[in-house]
């Protein structure tokens, strides 16, 4: 079974290449987007011995923005879908391979193909994997109405899968998307120590609790607590999104593990 890349950066090549080689992966296809700005380095980087084919597709790091009320766009999106999809028969993929989870084609290419029962891997390739954008979760009722009737007239008949909610919310977080693994660039554990002036409230505890892969009827576990030590990768979101009551201090650093895929 082959390999799929996407890339569309150096350094996205970079690590592709980087992946061939630590995963001893044979029969790679890689689809080169931005040829007209990265041509030189492109050629330059490519290791020939690695990649089974090259493929050169200018714009696919647009592909996903769709924009619905204009014709010619809709039929180039299927046109487009209709094309990856026997590229990936023809080279009788298994596993797609994107870098980049804030890009609208990577996430449409992973929700619309791991319909179609390809696995989906990540790897970083920048900033783009440690930044959540603004985003609102609560939707009104207009929007519910849209996102529904998006994917009932359009994305489930053309695509076979429900990408509205991507469509109408691009800013959305990527933790919802599909990912059979995801390849770190920093070693994968941090150890993360939180010190209470006092010890933990229940709700600070429960939460602690969901973290640490405890029932919500052990958590009590935690009663009285006020140090903790947790392992972390530096892409959680406890530090963002767990804002814990009566924290007085926060060490955070990196143990000696391993950097592999997850």
């Amino acid at each position: 079974m082959g390999n799929l890349f996407i890339v569309f950066t150096p350094l996205q090549l970079f690590v592709s290449q980087q992946i061939i080689r630590q995963e001893n992966l044979k029969n790679n296809v890689v689809i080169f987007g931005w040829d007209s700005q990265f041509h030189d380095a492109f050629e330059m980087m490519c290791l020939d011995e690695l990649w089974h084919k090259k493929v050169f597709r200018e714009d696919i790091n647009k592909w996903g923005s769709f924009k619905l009320n204009n014709f010619a766009s809709v039929k180039k999106s299927k046109d487009d879908f209709r094309w990856l999809k026997k590229t990936c028969e023809e080279e009788h993929i298994e596993t797609i391979y994107l870098g980049e989870v804030l890009n609208q084609m990577c996430r449409f290419v992973a929700v619309a193909f791991s319909h179609l029962k390809y696995k989906i891997a990540f790897f970083e390739e920048g900033t783009s994997h440690y930044v959540n954008r603004p985003y609102n979760m609560e939707l009104t009722w207009q929007g519910r109405i849209k996102e529904s009737l998006l994917d009932w007239l359009f994305f489930k008949p053309v695509f076979g899968c429900d990408f509205a909610k991507w469509h109408c919310t691009p800013n959305r977080p990527y933790d919802e998307l599909p990912m059979d693994k995801r390849y770190s660039m920093i070693p994968y554990h941090h150890q993360l120590i939180v010190l209470g002036s006092e010890p933990l409230p229940p709700q600070d505890r429960h939460r602690l609790g969901r973290l640490t892969g405890a029932s919500r009827s052990r958590g009590n576990r935690f009663q009285g607590l006020s140090a903790l030590y947790v392992y972390v990768h530096a892409r959680h979101t406890l530090l963002r999104t767990c804002v814990f009551q009566h924290v007085r201090r926060v060490y955070v650093w990196p143990c000696a593990r391993e950097c592999v895929g997850t």
